[in-house]
């Protein structure tokens, strides 16, 4: 799907196509500014990557295929950015993921490229529709909204992230959920996603605030500059969740040994009783003749008995010299 919001030079007038015939025409109004977003495209729609636009191989390849770093490029005529959105909006029903978001801004455009619905996208473009001179700024002006609300969306899966692991925190001394053990290690899973992502993404807009690029104007660096701080915090987040993560799976795994711990405890004690009972009738419920009995014909006096207990004696006493030679006691 193509999407092209064109504001002809000087003017606010928001022009809106999305035949791709139409885009050279547009783009050589001198002093206009395009802004063409590319969905899923098709054939027809990729082709104008190269066709119009001439983009390095290399960034049209990163497109379609998953950048997993956050990067930035200078191409030179062109910046080529990857940056993660976050996809989950309510992780009670939906997996915690991020999808790669491209964009190109060049002189008097902007191409944005991403194979599923972006809400980053959607919201700027709803913003830029309702005031149509936000394109007027030019492209740094755009790529800053796009990123801001990357950054943004990024907040309430966080809380929700937060909320729980704490409920995940109290249900470890408070339940005995066989799945709990699962959850945690989705969690984990999660936060070191999260700070796969979060970190390189930072550093892209700590590059785009010091200067670095000639597109990006020196007025718009200080605006990158707060992108990068709350990246900053993002990035602080994730590694306290890292840190809750660990302590609650190493609770987890305490209490789960210490509940162990409880019941070899109560098995043992029964065992324990129940040794010497088993003892006792093991031995009176051998077919020989024990001490005490009346002598009989068909035994041998009672010497079969203490043979018996002599070589229980004595396996008993060789298996504590192994346990000791071995130290286990």
């Amino acid at each position: 799907m193509l999407t092209i919001l064109h504001v002809p030079p000087g003017e606010t007038q928001l022009v809106q196509e999305s035949d791709p015939a139409r885009l050279s025409t547009l783009l050589s109004r001198k002093g206009g500014f395009t802004w063409i977003d590319l969905f899923a495209p098709n054939e027809t729609e990729a082709s104008i990557l190269t066709e119009v636009f001439h983009f390095h191989p290399l960034a049209i390849d990163d497109c379609f295929d998953n950048v997993h770093h956050p990067k930035v490029e200078d191409y030179g005529d062109y910046l080529f950015i990857v940056v993660h959105g976050i996809v989950a909006t309510d992780l009670t029903k939906e997996a915690l993921k991020t999808e790669e978001l491209d964009i190109f801004l060049g002189d008097a455009h902007v191409v944005t490229f991403h194979k599923e619905p972006r809400r980053s996208v959607a919201k700027v473009r709803e913003r830029v529709l309702s005031m149509p001179g936000l394109l007027a700024k030019g492209g740094d002006s755009l790529v800053y909204e796009l990123l801001q609300q990357v950054v943004e969306d990024y907040m309430p899966t966080l809380q929700q992230l937060e909320d729980a692991i704490e409920e995940v925190e109290d249900h470890i001394f408070k339940s005995n959920r066989e799945d709990l053990l699962q959850d945690v290690l989705a969690f984990k899973k999660d936060v070191m996603h999260l700070r796969r992502i979060i970190l390189p993404q930072r550093e892209v807009a700590l590059r785009l605030s010091r200067g670095e690029f000639k597109r990006i104007s020196a007025g718009m660096g200080i605006f990158f500059r707060d992108i990068y701080d709350q990246f900053y915090r993002v990035a602080d987040m994730t590694e306290s969740y890292r840190d809750v993560v660990s302590s609650v799976l190493e609770a987890h795994l305490t209490v789960t040994s210490n509940r162990m711990n409880s019941i070899m405890k109560v098995l043992t004690i029964f065992s324990s009783i129940m040794l010497p009972l088993s003892l006792i009738a093991g031995i009176y419920g051998m077919n020989v003749q024990l001490p005490g009995e009346p002598v009989s014909a068909d035994f041998d006096g009672g010497s079969t008995f203490w043979w018996i207990i002599g070589g229980m004696s004595a396996i008993t006493l060789t298996l504590l010299g192994l346990f000791r030679r071995s130290k286990w006691i």
